[in-house]
């Protein structure tokens, strides 16, 4: 998997959550939005898609 937010790589986000808890995932999908041309006489948006997984901790069967 590759991708970046902000500057951090998917493989660091992993590692940050990487705590030998089991983490299932709580929601999956595809984030999408518009972004605006850079040029301004540009009336055209651009939509931009990017798949997201987030998973908590869970304590119990239950996330927390």
């Amino acid at each position: 998997v590759q991708g970046s937010a902000a500057g951090v790589t998917v493989q660091q986000i992993q590692q940050i959550g990487s705590t030998g808890r089991e983490r299932p995932t709580i929601w999956q999908g595809i984030l999408e939005w518009l972004e605006k041309a850079k040029n301004p006489s540009d009336s055209q948006k651009q939509t931009r898609q990017v798949p997201c997984q987030v998973s908590a901790n869970s304590k119990d069967g239950e996330p927390e």
